[in-house]
Formats: structure tokens, C-alpha cells, sequence
């Protein structure tokens, strides 16, 4: 796996987006296990590029194998909402927020997608947790 991580990073290094793309999805296509991290930065990576759906996907498939991650969860909920799904992005980011209950960024975006479907009470409720959580701390 570590020759084919490499080849991968050369040709994002490279400036060949696309070649990377296709040996990234080659490689998690063929080793799905390859770690919660690589499924992240990817997902990350297409979400930058405004692949959502491209995104949505990847982020969904490690989301499976490692549904503990909160991050990949994140990243399928934002790619989501991009794409006009909110209920499945508000299904996605309470799925991560289950498992990293105190991640902002889930609450944030958890409110965003509330505010989308126009759920005002439910985004008052949610933004007002974040600002609650967050004098808790200072």
C-alpha cells in the first residue's frame, strides 16, 4: 500500500489532479480498509475541488467502514447540503454528532442545513447550544 500512497501523493504533487483522483479511488476501491484518514482527505480534497458529489460519495463509503469518525460524517453532510439533499446531510451530520457529541463544526453545520429547511426553532436551538458550549469554556 505504501507504493501506491506514494505514487498518489506524487501526482497530486505533480499538479495531475485527475491521475491522482483515479489512483486514490483505485486504491480505496481495491483496499477499502486503508484508513479512516485517507477516506478524510480525500473527501476533503473533492469537496475543495467542488466535487460534491464525488465527495458525498467517498466520504460515505469510509463513513461505513469507520462510522466513528466524526470528521468523515462532517464531510458528508456539508458535500450534501452542497448538493441540495439536506435531509440526508441533517441524517449524516446527527450520525457523526453521534458519535463526537461535542464537535462544533457538526453544530454549526447541523444549524445550517436546520436554517436551509427552514427549521427556525430547530437552528435557534442548535446555535444557541454552540453559544451555551462555548461560554462553558471560556
Amino acid at each position: 500500500m505504501n507504493d501506491r500512497i506514494a505514487a498518489v501523493e506524487a501526482a497530486f504533487k505533480a499538479g495531475h489532479f485527475e491521475d491522482g483522483v483515479a489512483l486514490t479511488e483505485a486504491l480505496l476501491t481495491d483496499e477499502p480498509k486503508s484508513g479512516a484518514q485517507l477516506y478524510r482527505n480525500f473527501a476533503s480534497l473533492l469537496f475543495r475541488r467542488g466535487r460534491y458529489e464525488d465527495s458525498a460519495r467517498w466520504a460515505k463509503t469510509g463513513a461505513e467502514i469507520y462510522p466513528r469518525d466524526s470528521e468523515l460524517w462532517n464531510v458528508l453532510g456539508v458535500s450534501l447540503r452542497r448538493l441540495g439533499r439536506p435531509q440526508e446531510a441533517l441524517q449524516a451530520l446527527n450520525a457523526g454528532i453521534k458519535a463526537q457529541p461535542k464537535s462544533e463544526a457538526l453544530w454549526q453545520n447541523k444549524g445550517n442545513v436546520l436554517n436551509d429547511l427552514k427549521d427556525g426553532p430547530g437552528a435557534i436551538a442548535v446555535f444557541s447550544r454552540l453559544v451555551r458550549d462555548r461560554k462553558s469554556v471560556v
